[in-house]
């Protein structure tokens, strides 16, 4: 089909939306039907292909969302094609996950690819089998906050979004982790570039948003804010443990890095949060 557009309409990606709900069709009718793992890998194929190579990139792509709400399903009640789904992720995370999450204008499409990530990633971290591919995901999402992301600060919003569904979402033990690998300091130094207490002048730091727009900082907040109600604040507010009981946090789940304490001390971070992206809900 998509040599068929290529040859035939220009590469303009316009599909007749029957062929999507043939596809979805026909994959419900193979799903009904009792089957082996070959085929179980087989509908995932067929569901990555249809998702990522055409839906993606189809000029009428009403069918994403619903198509993909029906695979996540599929694959939290397959374990088989959730570890095909996640080795996907895995091997292709530079593109087509990023390019779809970053780049791509359109947030009816990276909503309903952020949430067919969530969700399959936050199954797999249920399962013994799966646990350690599911982190993997998490560290890709981590290790590519870098200044290539920021170049995208205009569309990169799905993408913190879908990193903070996983873990507002998942067990404690997820955010343990993230905690251990610092991420508090890592979204504190990406969201102030230059003017981070952890920046080093080496030329590479973009600095992000225009005059007539800001990027999309919001679920980056929301995710900070999320970590830090988890972690022992007595660095901040001497009498933490009284107003921790009053404001009905949950309970401490670790301490944070030195690191992560001095992003959450600095002024320009709190200012810059507060005044200036106007997130008051989610970081007071």
């Amino acid at each position: 089909m998509k040599a068929d557009n290529a040859e035939f309409l220009l590469d303009r990606q316009v599909y007749c939306t029957r062929f999507f709900a043939f596809i979805q069709d026909f994959f419900n009718e193979m799903n009904a039907q009792p089957k082996d793992e070959a085929t179980i890998k087989a509908l995932c194929k067929i569901a990555i292909k249809t998702i990522f190579t055409l839906l993606t990139h189809a000029y009428s792509n009403s069918s994403i969302k619903p198509f993909s709400t029906q695979f996540a399903t599929f694959l939290t009640e397959n374990v088989a094609a959730l570890k095909e789904f996640l080795s996907f992720i895995i091997n292709n995370f530079e593109d087509p996950i990023l390019t779809v999450l970053c780049k791509c204008r359109y947030k009816f499409t990276k909503e309903s690819v952020g949430d067919l990530i969530s969700e399959a990633t936050l199954a797999a971290l249920k399962s013994p089998e799966l646990s350690s591919s599911a982190v993997r995901v998490i560290d890709l999402f981590i290790d590519n906050i870098n200044d290539e992301l920021a170049k995208n600060w205009a569309y990169f919003e799905q993408y913190f979004d879908t990193l903070l569904t996983i873990v507002s979402k998942g067990e404690d033990a997820v955010r343990v982790y993230v905690n251990s690998r610092k991420l508090i300091k890592t979204l504190v130094d990406f969201l102030l570039g230059p003017e981070s207490p952890f920046y080093v002048d080496d030329g590479s730091r973009r600095k992000m948003g225009s005059k007539y727009s800001d990027p999309g900082f919001s679920p980056l907040v929301e995710l900070v804010s999320v970590l830090a109600m988890h972690a022992d604040l007595a660095f901040l507010q001497p009498r933490h443990a009284e107003l921790r009981s009053a404001l009905q946090f949950p309970p401490v789940l670790y301490t944070l890095s030195e690191d992560s304490q001095e992003a959450l001390k600095t002024y320009r971070f709190i200012s810059k949060t507060v005044m200036e992206l106007h997130s008051t809900v989610s970081f007071a």
